[in-house]
């Protein structure tokens, strides 16, 4: 058996459930990074400090944040999916045939294990490349919201003041 015909083998009784996930992944992967980039230039405009702009620095920051948790947690699961598709699959090997036929059930079973392995090895690589944005926008974002309640108080005096 060659390796399409594996692959393709098992793609019908577990592993289109890991193709699923990864297309979800790339998804929300995807999603995280247009967010990351909108919100990190929000964050670089010169803007002056106000409590309106203070609150949609908030809700900014915690879209992309709920992005990313979610990417990192889609992407931690692609080794169980491999493992639980791999356990299914052995699940339902046919011991009474021949050793080939053992064989080429085991073959069939470790596909999940193979596709999990990857996907995720795929997009942790991935995350490599979103996570400095992601740092670098919440360092920003901090000293943003740092700014603005500075801002806020100042304003805050200066009308009691008036």
């Amino acid at each position: 058996m060659n390796l399409l015909e594996i692959l393709g083998g098992n793609f019908l009784k577990y592993d289109w459930i890991i193709y699923i996930w990864a297309a979800l992944t790339a998804a929300v992967f995807f999603m995280t990074i247009k967010c990351s980039s909108s919100f990190g230039g929000y964050l670089d405009r010169d803007f002056e400090s106000s409590i309106c702009k203070r609150n949609e620095l908030k809700k900014r920051h915690e879209r992309q944040e709920i992005l990313y948790a979610l990417y990192v947690n889609f992407t931690s699961a692609f080794p169980l999916l491999g493992m639980i598709g791999t356990i299914y699959s052995l699940l339902k090997l046919d011991l009474s045939g021949g050793t080939e036929m053992i064989s080429g059930s085991f073959l069939l079973a470790l596909t999940s294990t193979l596709l999990g392995a990857f996907f995720g090895l795929l997009f942790k690589i991935a995350d490599s490349f979103l996570s400095p944005k992601i740092d670098e926008n919440n360092e920003l974002y901090l000293i943003r919201i740092k700014d603005s309640g500075h801002a806020s108080e100042e304003t805050g005096e200066k009308n009691e003041k008036a």
